[in-house]
């Protein structure tokens, strides 16, 4: 009301005002209100034009997305060694302390495209056109990597990364989680391996259970 009352005094205006109230027939409602004063023939205003719009099933769906955003990401953090985030366009913006703990980069390494220096120097033209490619197509991707571990070593690891869209479809940030997969991989080598030795062998190889 108070909003209202000056309007035509003031030849003044009011956006996205909120308001909530509870309704007999439909229930508790959330509306946002904006005036605009109307003109009559001489140009001075004369009316006011208050538009309504009921606001109420978009704050739920906010309300909702946060909440399951939230605990997506407290899914990942339980099932994952590393976990990042990065802007719309696929650069770093906020720290990752999990991932500084396994690399030792530094917030300042990390941000935008730095975090490609702590991989592999063989893997790191592939992941970029990989992460380029996930960015353009706002799809979730996964692949493996070789990651430099604070000691040094290289450790290959499994990343996943997701696109948190906001209402309107557009991306909010992207969400991923690194595994360290090198015993995997380690295993996978020995038996590539034996099983190379076995095929370019002209001796006659057989296996024998733990008894003999």
């Amino acid at each position: 009301r108070q909003l209202l009352e000056v309007i035509l005094p003031r030849n003044s205006f009011f956006d996205n005002f909120e308001v909530t109230h509870d309704f007999e027939s439909i229930g508790r409602r959330t509306m946002l209100l904006n005036a605009r004063t109307l003109s009559d023939v001489d140009s001075q205003p004369s009316r006011i034009l208050l538009g309504i719009q009921d606001v109420t099933e978009v704050l739920t769906f906010q309300a909702v997305a946060k909440t399951s955003q939230t605990g997506y990401r407290a899914l990942i953090e339980a099932s994952a060694q590393i976990v990042w985030t990065t802007d719309p366009a696929g650069a770093v913006v906020e720290d990752s302390p999990s991932w500084s703990d396994f690399t030792g980069q530094t917030q300042e390494q990390r941000n935008g495209f730095g975090w490609l220096d702590a991989l592999h120097p063989d893997d790191r033209d592939r992941v970029s056109r990989w992460w380029q490619r996930a960015v353009a197509e706002r799809t979730p991707v996964e692949t493996e990597y070789r990651l430099r571990h604070i000691t040094g070593e290289s450790r290959w690891m499994a990343a996943r990364s997701v696109p948190v869209s906001d209402s309107d479809g557009s991306v909010h940030e992207w969400v991923g989680m690194n595994i360290d997969i090198s015993g995997r991989k380690q295993g996978e080598e020995e038996r590539a391996r034996f099983a190379a030795i076995v095929e370019s062998s002209d001796d006659a190889i057989v296996s024998k259970d733990l008894n003999g």
